[in-house]
């Protein structure tokens, strides 16, 4: 385990909390039957449908009223149908709804779910109601969709004693797996850490992965860095540990990037000042950064300065051990002109 305490400064050579609404589709059902999707980036939802063995529809204080249902059996056409389309990938956890009839011994005939079309899996038993509204919850769903996944719901009904009784169905919600704290995370876009669009998680250890509806803290069981993504970081986000497999952690205002193919880091702490350090050297650039934290193999540094600074090609690089103490010759590097800034690279920490 290397312990990274490095002051370093340059030398001239000879002269961007967020975390996702609790994403579901809710079909209020009292004026129509489009539904309100917390979150297009998960999922979108259709209008309400229903089977051709019902009619009369409308729309009240009590929900969706529809007529028309089969006597005392299941009938394939008496249904109420909720549809979402998946959008990344996602995993279904519940629906609830809240259902009552004009008259008693009527009821739900069943709750079943089919995706893309298949074959329809029952997920709730029969449900006898009256003129009381029940509110029906079927947790742990636990359906797995990928992008683009039709995910479909529906409510079968029956009257007991008349077929032309109203049957009421409103605030019918699906809700979907929202990410734990605790969770394995990864990187999946280049952007800011406390963006939840920028990780997956994964509840089993890494065996399934969810588009994250919120970012790791110090409480994700571990979190990953993937190759090709470079995530920034707030000074006010805390971590303990993260494993870099090829990506970037950059610090925000901190003109300053490490990254590896598979180190890990932890307790990274960096200060960024913009002073002329009494280093006993010739014509030094006015930055240094006092850098902290620990990693088990070499890392590579970006740092950054202000072109304004100096346009040369090349810059040497010095540092120390602690805050006090001898500078030493580290190397020279050459710089990459950004525009307003230069940076440089430096390899094998």
């Amino acid at each position: 385990m290397k312990r990274l305490l490095y002051s370093m400064i340059l030398v001239l050579l000879g002269a961007g909390i967020l975390n996702a609404q609790a994403p579901n589709c809710t079909w209020p059902l009292t004026t129509n039957g489009s539904p309100t999707i917390s979150d297009t980036y998960f999922l979108n939802g259709s209008d309400l449908v229903v089977g051709s063995g019902v009619n009369q529809r409308g729309y009240g204080s009590n929900g969706v009223d529809t007529r028309g249902w089969n006597s005392a059996n299941l009938d394939a056409n008496d249904y109420y149908e909720y549809t979402i389309t998946a959008k990344t990938d996602i995993i279904i956890d519940s629906f609830s709804f809240t259902h009552l009839t004009g008259t008693a011994h009527t009821g739900t005939a069943g709750v079943y779910y089919s995706i893309n079309g298949g074959t329809e899996t029952q997920i709730g038993t029969n449900v006898s109601v009256g003129q009381t509204a029940v509110t029906t919850t079927i947790s742990g769903i636990n359906v797995l969709l990928g992008d683009e996944d039709v995910f479909r719901i529906r409510v079968y009904g029956w009257a007991f004693q008349n077929a032309q009784t109203n049957f009421y169905n409103n605030n019918a919600i699906i809700a979907i797996k929202e990410s734990s704290t605790t969770d394995l995370y990864r990187s999946t876009n280049t952007g800011d850490w406390d963006y939840y669009q920028n990780w997956q998680s994964s509840p089993d250890g890494g065996v399934t992965w969810l588009s994250a509806t919120t970012y790791p803290t110090a409480d994700a069981a571990s979190i990953y860095l993937q190759d090709g993504y470079t995530i920034t970081l707030p000074d006010d986000i805390d971590f303990t540990e993260v494993t870099d497999e090829g990506g970037t952690l950059a610090l925000e205002n901190k003109d300053f990037a490490i990254s590896s193919d598979d180190a890990v880091l932890s307790d990274l702490s960096v200060t960024m000042t913009d002073d002329v350090n009494n280093w006993g050297g010739d014509s030094s650039i006015a930055r240094t950064w006092q850098t902290y934290g620990t990693f088990d193999t070499d890392v590579d540094l970006q740092l950054t300065y202000p072109e304004s600074e100096t346009e040369e090609s090349s810059v040497k690089l010095w540092y120390r051990v602690g805050d006090t103490g001898s500078w030493f010759y580290y190397g020279t590097y050459t710089t990459t002109d950004n525009g307003d800034t230069r940076t440089i690279t430096v390899t094998g920490v």
